[in-house]
Order: C-alpha cells, then sequence, then structure tokens
C-alpha cells in the first residue's frame, strides 16, 4: 500500500482540511463585521482530529472536523409609547429621535413611526 508521510497540515486528506478551516474562517471574518454583533465578543475556530489505531497499532483511522463559534446577533431594542382607550384598546407607537417628517442635518426626512392597534379582549360571559 503506498503511503507518504504527513509533513504539513496542507497535507493531511489532499487539502481538506486546509479548504474546510479557511471555511469556517471566512465565517468568522463575516461575522467580525456584522454590525448586528457584538464586536468585543470573541470568536474562534476549532480543529478536531480523530485517530482509532487498530489491533496491530499499524493503521489507524483518521477523521477531522472544523467548526466556528460565531458571536451571536444582538437584541435589538426599542422604546415603545403606548395608551388604552376607554373601549380596552391598545394603541403602542415606536418611539423616534426627532419629529415625524422633520428633517435633520444631513437632509434625511423622519419617517413616522409604527403604530399598531391591539383590540380590547372580549368580555368574558359566565
Amino acid at each position: 500500500m503506498p503511503s507518504r508521510e504527513i509533513k504539513s497540515l496542507d497535507q493531511v486528506m489532499d487539502g481538506a482540511v486546509n479548504e474546510r478551516f479557511k471555511r469556517e474562517l471566512d465565517k468568522v471574518w463575516g461575522n467580525i463585521f456584522d454590525p448586528n454583533t457584538n464586536p468585543e465578543q470573541k470568536r474562534s475556530v476549532t480543529l478536531t482530529f480523530t485517530f482509532k489505531p487498530n489491533q496491530n497499532r499499524d493503521a489507524a483511522s483518521m477523521s477531522f472536523d472544523v467548526k466556528s463559534k460565531l458571536a451571536p446577533p444582538v437584541p435589538v431594542q426599542q422604546t415603545v409609547l403606548m395608551y388604552q382607550r376607554d373601549d380596552g384598546s391598545v394603541i403602542v407607537t415606536e418611539r423616534t429621535d426627532q419629529i415625524p417628517g422633520q428633517i435633520d442635518m444631513e437632509g434625511n426626512v423622519q419617517a413616522a413611526p409604527n403604530v399598531v392597534e391591539f383590540k380590547a379582549p372580549e368580555a368574558q360571559t359566565n
């Protein structure tokens, strides 16, 4: 059976280890630059090699796995303003930094906030 000496990781399994490591590393770079994640949270790439020798110890089954641990998305927060009408329905409006229609220093117009109405629950009958 022909064999070859392993001298570096890029030779293991015909370059598959190197290819999969680069794929997971690309995920880490993308996650670091994702504005929806915590920029200071640690990320990692883990290479795990597993070896299962045979009874004679002259051969072994070798496998590997590459995994990345990424930063999860950060929660998004918004302040909402609420009031309850006399009929029991509730009106919820997202708070905005400016008055709707107002123009900021960069020339952007403040959009109208989202408004959601929740109907009053039906009166329970006994």
